[in-house]
């Protein structure tokens, strides 16, 4: 390519992004309504100090864990900060400083949340801008990244209603891509291009990687001319380390606080993680083959091959479409081949893997895949300038499938809400769990051990960062410990047996002597059990009366519709 296309080129990016006009700014406001309405109809159904489980629990459990140690004596997990000293994102800095702010760590993630559907949605649209040279286009590529889309290996694309470090990572990534392809045509740019994406690490560390490597692969398209061979080696080795040297200090501390490679009883482990993590996990092909069959039903895989192999020939510049393809290409290598090359050497060498997550990385081709669906739409507007209203007319209506297809299913319901003149509807389950962990610091002293029953199982980790108690044991809490602390990890997995067996039992009395038998095994100073069934079609559970709990030896300490706080201490000396 000659210096004077180059210039022009260059300029053309430029053009389209110096060119702010009404229109943008029109746009830009309309994606800032989206993201406050989004909020509002989120917190219409959910108290906003609160989160309901997942993954945001646990981080906000890990926050809480740093600033309160010494409330979380006695804790399944958060006792040992060594079983979560591993995780170091941005999160946990950001949540401690929000949290005396906002009034605790859950209305520190929901603070958090607006600003997370933003970011996408500006980062896609300036995306866009750039790559189709044209606002309507771009404005259709943000839409189809706003749905949310679930795939197997517990993965999702689009919104999210908690701010959780994938989402966070999702948030930046089309800023990340806008500056790749904006500065593809001036290397001297490329380091800080490397750096931005080598932080990312902090942001989630299981998808920095694969993006790292597939920007830099890209950019082997774009070294110039003039370049010699081993110049041009030399020149992408630099920025190679660069991104390297940023992620080195992340990737130290990670390995100085994981549990890897070989162990004693490495095919328990192995056993438990499988039963710990999502199938797919530790049997990558299974996963790959799952994943691909769930875009081949979607019809993006073939979607996606059509509308990259019509770009190929209609764009002006086929080397700009390849660099988009390099970044499949890259994730693939890096998310798909060598995860599955390091699990087979462990296997073989008898280890467990050093790392379980790479793998999720492939969660980031679908909206590469998205991003073709439209592309030659906007291509053939471009070419046939005479018949762009109806080109446009057919991509509106492949936008409006993918959104019937793949709705913000809390819309509806937080609408109705609104018709009804309240401006909050929580269900009854929701609302006693909000009474419940706002009332147990006032009945359970500081690390004093809580043991939360199957039936109100999902309660565990809201009371970690909402009511600052401990918790003997959660189901979240394998994950963690399959990282830092195998040990613990055994251990856990012995009260989860417990846990299996108690959940099954149908006799309710039965199941408060086996319950309150555990409480005493783990220390536990408090029982807290549901007094509905978790499934919505299931049975009445039958509750024992206080009675029954007097005669074990157990005092109720708080109650209401949904739940009862029983403390353990007379059951325990009764029973030695």
């Amino acid at each position: 390519m000659s210096q004077t296309t180059l210039q022009e080129k260059t300029e053309s990016d430029l053009s389209e992004l110096s060119s702010w006009s009404l229109a943008d700014n029109v746009i830009v406001v309309g994606i800032m309504l989206f993201s406050f309405f989004y909020c509002i109809a989120l917190l219409t159904l959910l108290p906003f100090d609160q989160i309901q489980g997942g993954d945001a629990a646990n981080i906000a459990g890990f926050a809480a864990g740093w600033d309160y140690p010494e409330n979380f004596y006695g804790d399944g997990l958060l006792s040992n900060p060594d079983n979560f000293r591993f995780y170091a994102t941005v999160h946990i800095p950001v949540l401690q400083f929000l949290a005396p702010l906002t009034g605790g760590y859950g209305s520190a993630f929901s603070s958090l949340l607006g600003l997370h559907v933003f970011l996408q949605s500006f980062g896609f649209y300036i995306l866009g801008k750039l790559l189709f040279q044209n606002k309507y286009w771009a404005v259709l590529l943000v839409v189809l990244n706003l749905m949310p889309v679930w795939f197997n290996l517990g993965e999702f694309w689009g919104v999210y209603p908690n701010a959780i470090h994938r989402f966070s990572f999702q948030a930046l990534l089309p800023l990340l891509l806008a500056a790749v392809y904006f500065w593809r045509l001036t290397p001297k740019a490329w380091p800080w291009v490397m750096a931005f994406a080598g932080l990312l690490v902090y942001v989630h560390p299981v998808s920095a990687p694969g993006w790292a490597f597939a920007v830099w692969l890209s950019l082997c398209l774009f070294l110039p001319k003039a370049y010699t061979l081993p110049r041009k080696v030399a020149y992408m080795g630099f920025i190679g380390l660069i991104c390297t040297a940023v992620v080195l200090p992340f990737l130290i501390h990670y390995l100085a606080n994981h549990e890897h490679g070989a162990v004693e009883n490495q095919r328990q482990v192995y056993e438990i993680m499988k039963g710990r993590f999502l199938e797919g996990y530790l049997e990558l092909p299974t996963a790959v083959k799952q994943f691909f069959l769930i875009l081949h039903k979607k019809y993006l895989l073939v979607l996606s091959v059509i509308g990259s192999s019509i770009t190929l020939v209609l764009h002006r510049s086929r080397r700009d479409v390849l660099l988009v393809l390099l970044w499949i290409v890259g994730l693939l290598i890096f998310n798909v081949c060598l995860p599955i090359l390091g699990h087979t050497i462990a296997e073989m060498r008898g280890e467990i893997p050093a790392q379980i997550d790479l793998i999720r990385g492939i969660r980031y081709l679908p909206p590469l895949m998205l991003l073709f669906c439209i592309w030659p739409l906007a291509e053939l507007s471009r070419r046939f300038g005479a018949h762009r209203f109806k080109v446009s007319a057919v991509g509106a209506i492949l936008v409006a499938i993918w959104v019937y297809w793949h709705p913000i299913n809390f819309f509806p319901t937080a609408v109705s809400c609104w018709q009804q003149g309240h401006f909050q509807c929580l269900t009854d389950r929701i609302r006693y769990t909000a009474e419940l962990v706002d009332a147990l610091p006032g009945v359970v002293p500081p690390a004093a051990p809580i043991l939360v029953a199957p039936s109100a199982v999902d309660t565990g980790l809201t009371i970690r960062y909402h009511s600052l108690r401990p918790v003997v044991y959660s189901p979240k809490d394998g994950g963690a410990l399959a990282y830092a602390n195998h040990a613990e990890l055994l251990k856990w997995n012995e009260i989860r047996g417990q846990m299996a067996l108690i959940s099954q039992e149908s006799n309710s009395e039965n199941e408060f002597r086996m319950l309150s038998e555990l409480s005493c095994d783990t220390d536990a100073q408090y029982l807290l059990a549901g007094k509905v069934s978790l499934a919505a079609d299931a049975p009445p559970r039958l509750f024992p009366d206080s009675s029954y709990f007097g005669q074990l030896g157990l005092e109720e300490v708080y109650s209401n519709d949904h739940f009862s706080l029983l403390k353990l201490e007379r059951y325990c000396l009764d029973r030695t």
